[in-house]
């Protein structure tokens, strides 16, 4: 149970600080207006508190949600926060285990911490004379000693203590970290988080390690580590949860090679989770190699030169070329990848210049270099191509459906595959859906839009809420009007992972362009994984076969170029049994769908058969049966697949032989 999210669903943030702060509110645009009752202020509108929950004064920089706001207004831990509220909506804590693993967590971090600070003067020489920390610095951070090194206790972004890091003065590696655990993962983690945002107004630094960010946060910018060779993707993800659209994320690299020669694949990261985000990389002097030099130097960043990504990369590749021919060549390669117009003529500019080459016959190449005899055979591939693009799919790997019976089929499905469920009408191909894609989010951690073009989108959400609390779909309507738990627990799971669009008037075209912009507006916080499409018969440009066939072609087109999984739901052929066995030719009439592919599941009900008997109908009334009628890759299992389903708890579950 995540009980943070429980309480931001239940309490309203703006009557909470209304009546619990005692503040007169304003109403703006898509919240609300106040004084600030953290600091103090007499200014109206120093705080402003959204629709969405959150808040932030822009005198003090407090920020967050119900919970910071608490902590921050009486002066307590987060977690404190976190208890006093869960008690004024009556939560029992002391029996929820993920709560209290969490909590147990927190105590032995915070015990080091302490044993860390008692030591403090061990290593006090080195944080003041070797690394330049006042004793504010050093204080603020908690920073100690510890068996012959410097303990770095590790705050989340709510200032709890999940953590603990360790420099060691004689020992390799010269840093060490705690084990993962409840509160902290290291791949996901970013050092300084809790104190950098609230220091931000247009920009975050980014930077390698612990004794930088320290460095930056004594200097008075914001600045967060990821503290290991490289910024990992979740990372990235956590740091744009935090950051308006408009703030620029500066990189900070250590100024030697093994710091730049990660750039490039770090820009890879970015354009993939956050195209559109602004994110320059920083120009260290040559004296320096990383921000804890420019504090010992008296250097300020802030006034640093700093280079667009896209710039700084192509000038890194461009230095490592050893003829003109391959500097050529890179930037060629190069420029179809960047975004911006702008960015790109920039680049050619700045290639112009360095090569003394004239700019408009460089951009005129640039522009026009294309498709010629040479051009065209690079695009197939040797075997040796063939087989690490083989062995990119399986680094990659695929998604199991977590439907066993189906999973011992086909094994997995993988990105840029195509499946179409077909069926006649009432069937239950939307319920299979449904419950396909929770399986996907909750067991995949998978990103999901759901175009829904025949049901509106509440009935739809009736469905999910009621697969995933478990009960009737007749029962939900009393949960949703008490405001349930379990209905507040079912929305936080789906919240950041799921994305409706049920209008009945949109083509194969419009879907494509949906999905770009959920994925360039980085909408779900990440890319889309897989993306269902509830029918085809109900899309735009369908009516004729001659046309559905041309929406049909363009599926895996869609599914490559956006780098999903595309489910495809469709009605069989008019005339088709709505009990018999169905077949893939059922599907013809309806524009080619089973050619364009990789796999086609079909559904049926057996208990359609109007030659059953009372008892035999009553027997199969709830069952569904799917067939696995074509699968590009391959089975490796039975091809048939049974269900039931429970009108108890609205889940659609396997029924074993």
């Amino acid at each position: 149970m995540d009980i943070a999210n429980i309480i931001m669903q239940k309490i309203d943030l703006a009557e909470f600080i209304r009546t619990y702060a005692k503040v007169d509110l304003i109403r703006v645009s898509n919240g609300w207006r106040c004084k600030c009752p953290i600091h103090g202020s007499d200014n109206q509108s120093s705080m402003y508190i959204s629709d969405t929950g959150l808040y932030c004064c822009y005198s003090c920089n407090s920020a967050g949600n119900v919970i910071n706001f608490l902590s921050d207004y009486e002066h307590i831990s987060y977690t404190a926060a976190l208890e006093r509220l869960a008690a004024y909506l009556n939560i029992n804590l002391k029996d929820d285990e993920s709560y209290q693993k969490c909590k147990s967590v927190e105590q032995v971090m915070t015990s080091k911490k302490e044993y860390g600070i008692k030591n403090r003067y061990k290593v006090e020489e080195y944080l003041k004379q070797k690394r330049g920390f006042t004793d504010e610095t050093i204080s603020a951070f908690g920073l100690g000693g510890v068996d012959g090194g410097v303990c770095i206790p590790l705050h989340d972004a709510n200032g709890r203590c999940v953590a603990i890091a360790k420099r060691q003065f004689d020992k390799k590696p010269k840093y060490i970290n705690s084990y993962n655990n409840e509160l902290y993962d290291k791949s996901a983690f970013l050092f300084n988080l809790d104190k950098a945002f609230k220091l931000i107004s247009d920009r975050i630094y980014v930077v390698e390690g612990y004794m930088d960010a320290i460095s930056g946060y004594q200097m008075g910018l914001p600045v967060v580590a990821y503290c290991g060779n490289e910024l990992h993707r979740d990372q990235i993800k956590t740091l744009t949860r935090y950051l308006k659209k408009e703030v620029t994320i500066i990189l900070v690299p250590d100024n030697d090679p093994e710091g730049m020669k990660r750039v490039p694949r770090v820009r890879d990261y970015f354009n993939a989770i956050c195209p559109d985000r602004q994110v320059r990389v920083a120009l260290v002097p040559d004296s320096c190699k990383d921000m804890n030099d420019m504090l010992l130097a008296g250097i300020d960043p802030a006034k640093l030169e700093t280079q667009h990504i896209d710039r700084y990369v192509v000038d890194y590749l461009v230095k490592q070329c050893t003829t003109e021919e391959e500097k050529y060549h890179i930037v060629e390669e190069y420029l179809p990848t960047v975004r911006s117009g702008l960015i790109r003529l920039d680049i050619i500019k700045e290639m112009a210049k360095k090569w003394d080459k004239d700019y408009e016959t460089l951009k005129e190449y640039f522009d026009t270099v294309g498709k010629d005899s040479d051009d065209i055979l690079a695009e197939a591939s040797d075997v040796t191509g063939c087989i690490n693009d083989l062995k990119s799919i399986y680094r990659t790997g695929g998604f199991p459906t977590h439907f066993q019976q189906i999973d011992n089929c086909i094994r997995r499905v993988e990105k840029k595959q195509v499946i179409v469920v077909g069926a006649t009408a009432g069937t239950g191909k939307t319920d299979f859906a449904i419950e396909f894609m929770l399986r996907a989010i909750c067991q995949n951690n998978m990103r999901v839009v759901f175009f829904s073009l025949e049901m509106p989108k509440g009935k739809l959400i009736e469905r999910v809420v009621a697969k995933l609390i478990g009960c009737s779909i007749g029962e939900v309507e009393g949960y949703v009007a008490s405001d349930d738990m379990m209905v507040n627990k079912a929305i936080a799971k789906l919240q950041e992972r799921m994305l409706v669009f049920d209008g009945n008037h949109l083509s194969i075209d419009d879907i494509n362009e949906r999905i770009k912009l959920v994925n360039s507006k980085n909408v779900l916080g990440g890319p889309v994984d897989i993306v269902f499409v509830d029918y085809f018969g109900y899309m735009q440009g369908t009516s004729t076969f001659e046309d559905a066939s041309t929406a049909a072609k363009k599926m895996k087109g869609m599914a490559k170029d956006n780098n999903i999984i595309f489910v495809m739901l469709s009605q069989l052929n008019r005339g088709a049994s709505t009990y018999d066995e169905p077949t893939m030719s059922q599907l013809k009439s309806t524009g080619d769908l089973e050619a364009s592919a990789d796999y086609v599941f079909l559904l049926w009900r057996p208990a359609r058969d109007p030659n059953l008997d009372i008892g035999e109908r009553e027997e199969l009334a709830n069952i569904t049966r799917l067939k696995i009628d074509k699968a590009r890759d391959g089975m490796y299992g039975p091809n048939l697949a049974e269900f039931r389903y429970s009108k108890e708890t609205s889940r659609l579950e396997e029924n074993y032989a």
